[in-house]
Protein backbone atom coordinates (compact mmCIF):
# COMPACT_ATOMS: atom_id res chain seq x y z
CA UNK A 1 0.00 0.00 0.00
CA UNK A 2 1.38 3.43 -0.87
CA UNK A 3 1.17 6.71 1.19
CA UNK A 4 -1.29 8.58 -0.94
CA UNK A 5 -0.97 12.90 -1.74
CA UNK A 6 -3.62 13.29 0.34
CA UNK A 7 -2.25 11.50 3.14
CA UNK A 8 1.15 13.46 3.13
CA UNK A 9 -1.48 16.90 2.96
CA UNK A 10 -2.66 15.93 6.45
CA UNK A 11 1.04 14.84 7.78
CA UNK A 12 1.83 18.43 6.61
CA UNK A 13 -0.43 19.80 8.77
CA UNK A 14 -0.26 17.99 11.77
CA UNK A 15 3.47 18.80 11.44
CA UNK A 16 2.45 22.26 11.27
CA UNK A 17 0.12 22.40 13.83
CA UNK A 18 2.21 20.90 16.41
CA UNK A 19 5.33 23.44 15.86
CA UNK A 20 2.83 26.84 15.80
CA UNK A 21 1.44 24.69 19.33
CA UNK A 22 5.29 24.79 20.22
CA UNK A 23 5.78 28.82 19.17
CA UNK A 24 2.50 29.39 21.28
CA UNK A 25 3.69 27.72 24.24
CA UNK A 26 7.02 29.20 23.83
CA UNK A 27 7.24 32.87 22.61
CA UNK A 28 3.32 33.44 23.51
CA UNK A 29 0.74 34.08 21.37
CA UNK A 30 1.63 38.22 20.45
CA UNK A 31 4.11 36.57 17.74
CA UNK A 32 0.85 36.10 15.31
CA UNK A 33 -1.46 38.26 13.70
CA UNK A 34 -5.09 38.12 14.11
CA UNK A 35 -5.73 36.10 11.20
CA UNK A 36 -3.00 33.49 12.31
CA UNK A 37 -4.67 33.65 15.61
CA UNK A 38 -8.19 32.58 14.04
CA UNK A 39 -6.66 29.87 11.86
CA UNK A 40 -4.70 28.74 14.31
CA UNK A 41 -8.07 28.79 16.56
CA UNK A 42 -9.94 26.58 14.19
CA UNK A 43 -7.33 24.33 14.11
CA UNK A 44 -8.03 23.81 18.19
CA UNK A 45 -5.12 25.36 19.24
CA UNK A 46 -5.57 27.75 22.50
CA UNK A 47 -5.04 31.55 21.47
CA UNK A 48 -6.12 32.88 24.55
CA UNK A 49 -3.14 35.27 25.21
CA UNK A 50 -0.03 34.03 26.93
CA UNK A 51 3.53 35.26 27.86
CA UNK A 52 6.15 34.63 26.22
CA UNK A 53 8.75 32.80 28.46
CA UNK A 54 11.80 33.65 26.72
CA UNK A 55 10.79 37.66 27.43
CA UNK A 56 9.93 35.85 31.47
CA UNK A 57 13.96 34.64 31.08
CA UNK A 58 15.12 38.07 29.41
CA UNK A 59 13.22 40.39 32.27
CA UNK A 60 14.00 38.01 34.87
CA UNK A 61 18.26 39.01 34.06
CA UNK A 62 17.37 41.87 33.84
CA UNK A 63 16.28 43.01 36.82
CA UNK A 64 18.16 40.19 38.92
CA UNK A 65 22.17 39.45 39.22
CA UNK A 66 22.57 35.87 38.93
CA UNK A 67 25.11 35.46 41.61
CA UNK A 68 22.11 36.44 43.97
CA UNK A 69 20.60 34.51 46.08
CA UNK A 70 17.31 36.69 46.70
CA UNK A 71 15.91 36.25 43.30
CA UNK A 72 12.27 34.69 41.96
CA UNK A 73 11.99 30.87 42.94
CA UNK A 74 9.57 29.98 40.53
CA UNK A 75 7.65 31.18 37.45
CA UNK A 76 4.85 32.57 39.36
CA UNK A 77 7.29 34.55 41.51
CA UNK A 78 9.17 35.84 38.07
CA UNK A 79 5.76 37.26 36.61
CA UNK A 80 4.57 38.96 40.01
CA UNK A 81 8.12 40.66 40.12
CA UNK A 82 8.00 41.42 36.05
CA UNK A 83 4.85 43.35 36.87
CA UNK A 84 7.19 46.37 37.73
CA UNK A 85 9.52 45.59 35.14
CA UNK A 86 11.30 48.48 33.07
CA UNK A 87 9.91 49.77 29.97
CA UNK A 88 11.11 51.69 26.69
CA UNK A 89 12.18 51.07 23.21
CA UNK A 90 15.19 49.17 24.01
CA UNK A 91 13.94 46.78 26.15
CA UNK A 92 10.88 46.22 23.50
CA UNK A 93 13.40 45.63 20.53
CA UNK A 94 15.83 43.26 22.62
CA UNK A 95 11.96 41.71 23.44
CA UNK A 96 11.34 41.40 20.03
CA UNK A 97 14.70 40.32 18.37
CA UNK A 98 14.59 37.39 21.18
CA UNK A 99 11.19 36.17 20.39
CA UNK A 100 11.75 36.64 16.63
CA UNK A 101 14.66 34.38 16.51
CA UNK A 102 13.22 31.49 17.93
CA UNK A 103 10.13 31.96 15.51
CA UNK A 104 12.65 31.71 12.60
CA UNK A 105 14.33 28.89 14.21
CA UNK A 106 11.14 26.78 14.64
CA UNK A 107 10.13 27.69 11.20
CA UNK A 108 13.19 26.47 9.78
CA UNK A 109 13.02 23.16 12.01
CA UNK A 110 9.39 22.86 10.76
CA UNK A 111 10.49 23.32 7.33
CA UNK A 112 13.16 20.69 7.63
CA UNK A 113 10.62 17.99 9.30
CA UNK A 114 8.23 18.36 6.92
CA UNK A 115 10.81 18.33 4.16
CA UNK A 116 12.52 15.06 6.00
CA UNK A 117 9.11 13.36 6.42
CA UNK A 118 8.03 13.63 3.00
CA UNK A 119 11.41 12.18 1.83
CA UNK A 120 11.01 9.28 3.46
CA UNK A 121 7.85 8.66 2.70
CA UNK A 122 8.48 9.09 -0.90
CA UNK A 123 10.97 6.59 -0.44
CA UNK A 124 8.58 4.07 0.95
CA UNK A 125 6.37 4.76 -1.64
CA UNK A 126 9.39 4.04 -4.38
CA UNK A 127 10.57 1.14 -2.25
CA UNK A 128 6.66 -0.80 -2.26
CA UNK A 129 6.14 0.26 -5.55
CA UNK A 130 9.88 -1.29 -6.77
CA UNK A 131 8.78 -4.95 -4.79
CA UNK A 132 5.35 -4.59 -6.41
CA UNK A 133 6.92 -4.51 -9.71
CA UNK A 134 9.59 -7.27 -9.53
CA UNK A 135 6.57 -9.97 -8.54
CA UNK A 136 3.20 -8.78 -10.10
CA UNK A 137 1.62 -11.97 -10.26
CA UNK A 138 2.65 -12.55 -6.16
CA UNK A 139 -0.32 -13.89 -3.95
CA UNK A 140 -2.31 -11.82 -1.78
CA UNK A 141 -0.88 -12.93 1.70
CA UNK A 142 2.68 -12.53 0.17
CA UNK A 143 1.98 -8.51 -0.53
CA UNK A 144 0.95 -8.06 2.83
CA UNK A 145 4.23 -9.93 3.73
CA UNK A 146 5.77 -7.51 1.58
CA UNK A 147 3.63 -4.74 2.86
CA UNK A 148 4.40 -5.21 6.48
CA UNK A 149 8.02 -5.50 6.25
CA UNK A 150 8.26 -1.96 3.77
CA UNK A 151 5.86 -0.29 6.60
CA UNK A 152 8.29 -1.74 9.33
CA UNK A 153 10.97 -0.05 7.56
CA UNK A 154 9.16 3.00 7.61
CA UNK A 155 8.14 3.29 11.11
CA UNK A 156 11.83 2.82 12.07
CA UNK A 157 13.05 5.54 9.84
CA UNK A 158 10.61 7.75 11.25
CA UNK A 159 11.18 6.84 15.10
CA UNK A 160 14.74 7.40 14.15
CA UNK A 161 14.01 10.87 12.27
CA UNK A 162 12.09 11.52 15.65
CA UNK A 163 14.97 11.63 17.91
CA UNK A 164 17.18 13.75 15.61
CA UNK A 165 13.98 16.48 15.40
CA UNK A 166 13.64 16.23 19.24
CA UNK A 167 17.80 16.87 19.71
CA UNK A 168 17.45 19.64 16.79
CA UNK A 169 14.45 21.15 19.31
CA UNK A 170 16.22 20.56 22.12
CA UNK A 171 19.25 22.46 20.94
CA UNK A 172 17.06 25.45 19.59
CA UNK A 173 15.90 25.84 23.03
CA UNK A 174 18.73 25.65 25.13
CA UNK A 175 20.84 28.61 22.57
CA UNK A 176 18.07 30.73 22.37
CA UNK A 177 17.67 31.00 26.25
CA UNK A 178 21.06 31.31 26.29
CA UNK A 179 20.36 34.33 23.96
CA UNK A 180 17.82 35.75 26.02
CA UNK A 181 19.97 35.66 29.18
CA UNK A 182 22.90 36.80 27.67
CA UNK A 183 21.00 39.94 26.27
CA UNK A 184 19.35 40.63 29.79
CA UNK A 185 21.89 40.46 31.78
CA UNK A 186 24.16 42.67 29.42
CA UNK A 187 21.21 45.08 29.98
CA UNK A 188 21.55 44.82 33.63
CA UNK A 189 24.32 45.52 33.71
CA UNK A 190 24.07 48.78 31.52
CA UNK A 191 21.04 50.20 33.24
CA UNK A 192 23.21 50.00 36.29
CA UNK A 193 26.46 51.64 34.97
CA UNK A 194 24.39 54.56 33.11
CA UNK A 195 26.95 56.89 33.92
CA UNK A 196 30.22 55.02 32.82
CA UNK A 197 32.06 54.44 29.86
CA UNK A 198 31.86 50.41 28.94
CA UNK A 199 34.91 50.59 28.46
CA UNK A 200 35.52 51.01 32.15
CA UNK A 201 33.06 48.15 33.11
CA UNK A 202 34.67 44.85 33.62
CA UNK A 203 32.28 41.54 33.07
CA UNK A 204 32.85 38.06 33.42
CA UNK A 205 30.59 34.69 32.53
CA UNK A 206 31.12 31.31 34.28
CA UNK A 207 31.12 28.25 32.12
CA UNK A 208 29.97 24.95 33.09
CA UNK A 209 33.01 23.37 33.54
CA UNK A 210 32.81 19.99 33.05
CA UNK A 211 33.55 17.12 30.53
CA UNK A 212 30.87 18.60 27.90
CA UNK A 213 32.41 21.71 27.97
CA UNK A 214 33.91 23.34 24.33
CA UNK A 215 37.45 23.73 23.40
CA UNK A 216 36.07 27.15 22.11
CA UNK A 217 34.24 27.98 25.61
CA UNK A 218 37.25 26.63 27.81
CA UNK A 219 39.67 28.97 25.48
CA UNK A 220 36.86 31.91 25.71
CA UNK A 221 36.00 32.07 28.83
CA UNK A 222 38.55 30.62 31.31
CA UNK A 223 41.77 31.59 32.29
CA UNK A 224 44.30 28.86 33.45
CA UNK A 225 43.81 28.79 37.09
CA UNK A 226 40.33 28.12 36.49
CA UNK A 227 38.70 31.07 36.88
CA UNK A 228 36.18 32.86 34.65
CA UNK A 229 38.39 35.29 32.42
CA UNK A 230 37.35 38.81 32.62
CA UNK A 231 36.76 41.30 29.65
CA UNK A 232 35.31 44.81 29.11
CA UNK A 233 31.79 45.07 28.71
CA UNK A 234 32.29 46.95 25.31
CA UNK A 235 34.74 44.15 23.61
CA UNK A 236 31.72 41.49 24.40
CA UNK A 237 29.45 43.98 22.94
CA UNK A 238 31.67 45.01 19.56
CA UNK A 239 32.49 41.43 18.99
CA UNK A 240 28.03 40.80 18.28
CA UNK A 241 27.40 37.66 17.59
CA UNK A 242 28.79 34.11 15.97
CA UNK A 243 25.53 33.51 14.14
CA UNK A 244 26.80 32.49 10.33
CA UNK A 245 30.58 32.64 11.43
CA UNK A 246 32.74 29.47 10.71
CA UNK A 247 33.92 28.14 14.63
CA UNK A 248 37.68 29.48 13.72
CA UNK A 249 36.08 33.01 13.24
CA UNK A 250 34.19 32.67 16.44
CA UNK A 251 34.45 35.05 19.54
CA UNK A 252 34.05 35.67 23.02
CA UNK A 253 30.08 37.12 22.89
CA UNK A 254 26.84 38.21 25.17
CA UNK A 255 24.73 36.07 23.79
CA UNK A 256 24.97 32.71 22.87
CA UNK A 257 28.74 31.66 22.15
CA UNK A 258 27.34 28.23 19.45
CA UNK A 259 24.25 26.09 19.46
CA UNK A 260 23.98 24.19 22.91
CA UNK A 261 25.72 27.07 24.44
CA UNK A 262 25.02 26.78 28.56
CA UNK A 263 27.61 29.33 29.53
CA UNK A 264 25.80 31.72 32.25
CA UNK A 265 24.68 35.38 31.56
CA UNK A 266 27.42 38.29 31.55
CA UNK A 267 28.48 39.17 35.90
CA UNK A 268 29.82 42.67 36.15
CA UNK A 269 33.37 42.39 38.30
CA UNK A 270 33.21 45.68 40.41
CA UNK A 271 36.19 47.33 41.28
CA UNK A 272 38.06 46.07 45.32
CA UNK A 273 36.89 42.35 43.72
CA UNK A 274 38.80 39.36 42.13
CA UNK A 275 36.64 36.42 40.94
CA UNK A 276 37.94 33.18 41.44
CA UNK A 277 37.05 29.45 40.89
CA UNK A 278 33.10 28.74 39.59
CA UNK A 279 32.39 32.16 39.71
CA UNK A 280 32.85 33.15 43.34
CA UNK A 281 34.07 36.76 44.50
CA UNK A 282 36.74 37.36 46.78
CA UNK A 283 36.86 41.44 47.77
CA UNK A 284 40.60 42.64 48.14
CA UNK A 285 40.26 46.11 48.35
CA UNK A 286 40.69 48.65 45.42
CA UNK A 287 44.29 49.10 45.50
CA UNK A 288 45.24 45.60 45.33
CA UNK A 289 42.04 45.08 42.53
CA UNK A 290 43.82 47.89 40.41
CA UNK A 291 47.04 45.88 39.89
CA UNK A 292 45.19 42.76 39.51
CA UNK A 293 42.74 43.79 36.60
CA UNK A 294 45.29 45.07 34.73
CA UNK A 295 46.98 41.26 34.65
CA UNK A 296 43.24 39.54 34.54
CA UNK A 297 41.60 41.80 31.77
CA UNK A 298 41.80 40.25 28.17
CA UNK A 299 41.46 42.29 25.58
Amino acid sequence: MMISKKALDKIRKIIDKNYKALLINVVGTRVFSDDELRRLKDLGLDVEDKDSLLSLVYYNNVLNDLISTTGPTSIDDMLAQQKGKPTGEGHEAAEEHINQNFVQAVEKLKTSTQASMEGIIRDYNLTYRNNALQNLERPEEMDKLVMQSSVGGLKQSLRDYSGDATRDWNRVAVTETANAMGIGSVDRVVMQNRDKDLEEVYVFRIPVNDAALCKFCRKFYLDADGSPAVYRMSTLLNNGTNYGRKPADWKPVAGATHPNDRESGVLELRPGWKVVAEGRLEFIGVPAWKEYIKKKLRD
